[in-house]
């Protein structure tokens, strides 16, 4: 069977470069930030399925401490001048709509939306640009692919780990209940003696 070919995608998040290289038997993720380069290599059968993507978006707190700081600052100022209440409310409430647009502009510019693939080695983080899509549903389908190949009987394995596994391939949706019925009885029958193998005669002394 033909191998998946090999695939690299460059992302950036801020300061950060995201590379992800996709080969035929697992996946490549590295992440070089200023100070440290970071990565780790997982197999494409030990990526979460598709309901497990997770998607975080950029916290607040570039609106919420400017909308903080205005408010302390409103508070002293009507505290100091209390003659001038109004204006000092109208001045701080200029301040606080100039303030939060800065914020929003720095978190739009400093942060990004990105999904996030928890794997056994480490969380695996894709970048929302015009790459994510493609991206995701590039795991996916290898992913899918290396459950496919996994689907063989391994007759030196437990049954009862054996049926396991396929019962969980089942609920993946990578083999129907009629496969799943196959390989059980497969398993099944693999274990049972065999009635019709002879006896080997006791050698006499």
């Amino acid at each position: 069977m033909e191998s998946s070919p090999v695939i690299s995608f460059k992302q950036r998040n801020n300061l950060t470069r995201i590379e992800l290289t996709l080969h035929p038997d697992y996946a490549e993720y590295r992440i070089h930030a200023p100070n440290e380069d970071t990565g780790f290599n997982v197999k494409y059968a030990l990526l979460p399925n598709s309901f497990h993507y997770r998607t975080n978006h950029p916290n607040d707190v570039f609106v919420i401490f400017p909308l903080v700081l205005v408010a302390g600052m409103a508070l002293f100022e009507v505290a100091i001048h209390t003659r001038d209440t109004y204006s000092t409310l109208v001045v701080m409430f200029a301040s606080a709509v100039v303030y939060c647009g800065i914020g929003y502009g720095l978190r739009g510019l400093l942060k990004r939306s990105y999904s996030v693939l928890a794997t056994p080695a480490g969380n695996m983080l894709i970048v929302k640009d015009g790459q994510h899509d493609q991206i995701l549903k590039e795991l996916e389908t290898r992913r899918f692919a290396a459950l496919k190949r996994s689907a063989t009987v391994n007759r030196l394995e437990l049954p009862w780990v054996e049926i396991k596994k396929f019962k969980w391939l089942k609920a993946e949706g990578v083999i129907s209940d009629a496969d799943f019925t196959m390989y059980r009885e497969q398993i099944l029958a693999a274990t049972e003696p065999s009635r019709n193998k002879p006896v080997a005669p006791l050698a006499l002394h």
